[in-house]
C-alpha cells in the first residue's frame, strides 16, 4: 500500500479537516514521537459521557494525563505480577464449561467471547467474583460497553457533526442516561473499595484509592488552590476507559485467534505440543509468568495480531502545532492516523506478509513488542495502549488454556472468508466452530 501511496497521504472525511495516513514505519515513529501529536481528536459523544475530558480516552496530553497513565500502568503490572493468573483462570473456567457443554457440535462462540473478555475485565478491574453470566453486575458492565460503542461509532450524527451536541434532540436523553448509569455505577464501586481497603491490592480499583489516598494531602492543597490535580471522578473515568477501550479489540482478537486455530491445523499441533512439553498434567492451567516456555504460543497470537491487523487504522491523534517530517509539513489541527495494516503487511519488515507465518516471531527476545520492528499494533510513542500490558496476558492465557483443552477445527463443508469486515476494527467473518474435548 505504501508502494502505491506513499509514506504519507491525505484526504477530507465529511465535514472534518483534512485527515492524513502514515503509510510508513519510521515516519510513523517520527512523527508519533513529537509532543505535538499526543492529543486526540474532538469526539463529541466521548466528550459527553466523560464530562469534558475526564479520563485519558479524550483528555489532552499533560500533566494530569501522565499521572493517570502512570496510575494505572502501575496497577496493572502490579497486577500480573502478582495474582492476575488466578483471576483469568475462574473467568475462562466458565467459558471452558460453555465449551464442554456443546459435546463437539458447531458453535458459534461470539457472544460468551464477548461475555468472557468482560468476566475477565470486571474481576481485574473491580474485583468481581461471577457465579454466572446473569449476575446483575456482569449485566450492567455489558450493558454500559455496549451502549458506550454504539456512541462512539464514527457515524454517530453527533460525532459527524460535533454542533449537534448544542442542539437539545430526542436521543441526548439516552446519552444523558447512559452517563447517569456510568456514574452511578463507578461511584458504588468506588464507596465499596473505599469501605474495606485495609492496603492490601486486590484489583486494579485498590491501587487507585491507594494512590488517591498516598496524594491526599496534595489533593486538598491544589484544589484550594484552584487546581486541577487527582479528582476520583476524573481517575474513575480513566478505569472506565480501560473497558470501552479494550472489550471490542480484546474480543474480536479473540474470535480471530480461535479462526486462524481452525484454520492453520499445523500450527495448533505445535501449540498444542508445546504445552504438553512443558505441563506435568493436562488439567493444570498455563500460567501467563512461564510465556517463555511456550513461545510458540506467544508468536501464534502476536502473527495473528499482525496478519489481521485488527486496528487497522490505528487510534487517531490532533497536531497542536504544525510538524515537518522529511518533505512534508502536517499543519496544527490535522487528524493522524497510523495505517497499522499496512505498516503490518510492509514487505520491508515482513517478508511474504500475506503468508501467516508464526516462526517470523522466534527470532526476537522474549518477543517484547516495543523490541519488534515495524510491529505498531500496541501504537507507539507518548500515547501507546494503556492496556497492551494486559491484553497480551489475556491474549496468552486464553489461547493456550483451549488448546490445552480443546481441539478446534470447523465444521465440514465450512470455509470462512479470511478478509474480515471493516467497522471500527477489522471483524471477522460470522463462523462456527467444533470444540472437542481433548483426551
Amino acid at each position: 500500500m505504501s508502494a502505491k501511496y506513499g509514506d504519507l497521504f491525505s484526504l477530507r472525511l465529511g465535514m472534518r479537516e483534512r485527515v492524513v495516513y502514515v503509510m510508513d514505519p519510521e515516519v510513523m515513529k517520527q512523527l508519533f514521537s513529537s509532543p505535538y501529536l499526543a492529543n486526540r481528536p474532538e469526539l463529541p459523544f466521548f466528550d459527553i459521557i466523560s464530562r469534558n475530558g475526564h479520563g485519558i480516552g479524550s483528555r489532552p496530553y499533560d500533566f494530569i494525563w501522565k499521572l493517570h497513565t502512570k496510575i494505572l500502568h502501575s496497577s496493572i503490572s502490579k497486577l500480573i505480577q502478582t495474582q492476575v493468573d488466578d483471576m483469568l483462570e475462574t473467568s475462562l473456567d466458565h467459558f471452558f464449561k460453555i465449551l464442554y457443554d456443546t459435546q463437539g457440535k458447531p458453535f458459534c462462540p461470539e457472544r460468551t467471547i464477548q461475555i468472557v473478555v468482560l468476566m475477565m475485565m470486571g474481576r481485574t478491574i473491580f474485583g468481581h467474583n461471577y457465579t454466572s453470566v446473569h449476575d446483575p453486575r456482569l449485566k450492567l458492565i455489558i450493558w454500559l460497553n455496549e451502549r458506550t460503542m454504539s456512541g462512539l461509532n464514527p457515524i454517530n450524527p453527533i460525532n459527524m457533526i460535533p454542533g449537534l451536541k448544542y442542539i437539545s434532540l430526542p436521543f441526548f436523553s439516552n446519552y444523558r442516561d447512559l452517563d447517569k448509569a456510568k456514574e452511578n455505577f463507578l461511584k458504588e464501586e468506588y464507596d465499596r473499595h473505599c469501605a474495606y481497603f485495609d492496603g492490601n491490592l486486590r484489583d486494579i480499583m485498590d491501587v487507585v484509592i491507594k494512590e488517591l489516598r498516598s496524594h491526599e494531602n496534595t489533593i486538598k492543597v491544589r484544589h484550594e488552590e484552584g487546581e486541577e490535580f487527582l479528582q476520583p471522578e476524573s481517575l474513575l473515568m480513566s478505569v472506565f476507559t480501560l473497558i470501552v477501550a479494550g472489550e471490542q479489540t480484546l474480543s474480536k482478537t479473540l474470535m480471530w485467534i480461535l479462526l486462524y486455530l481452525a484454520k492453520e491445523q499445523e500450527c495448533q499441533k505445535k501449540i498444542y505440543n508445546e504445552i504438553k512439553k512443558n505441563t506435568v498434567d493436562p488439567k493444570d492451567f498455563v500460567h501467563f509468568d512461564n510465556k517463555e516456555m511456550f513461545p510458540y504460543t506467544s508468536a501464534f497470537y502476536l502473527e495473528t495480531l499482525r496478519h489481521v491487523a485488527v486496528t487497522y487504522l490505528g487510534v487517531p491523534r490532533t497536531a497542536t502545532a504544525d510538524i515537518s517530517v522529511k518533505n512534508y509539513v502536517i499543519p496544527k489541527g490535522t487528524t493522524v492516523f497510523p495505517n497499522i495494516w499496512s505498516m503490518s503487511h510492509n514487505e520491508k519488515y515482513w517478508p511474504n506478509p500475506e503468508v501467516f507465518d508464526p516462526n517470523r516471531f522466534l527470532k526476537f527476545t522474549n518477543m517484547e513488542t516495543k523490541n519488534i520492528p515495524g510491529f505498531y499494533i500496541f501504537g507507539y510513542g507518548r500515547r501507546t495502549c494503556i492496556g497492551a500490558q494486559i491484553g497480551r496476558t489475556y491474549m496468552f492465557s486464553f489461547l493456550s488454556n483451549i488448546v490445552n483443552k480443546f481441539h478446534i477445527s470447523l465444521p465440514d463443508g465450512e470455509n470462512p472468508d479470511m478478509q474480515g469486515i471493516p467497522n471500527l476494527i477489522i471483524e471477522p467473518p460470522k463462523f462456527k466452530l467444533k470444540f472437542e474435548k481433548r483426551s
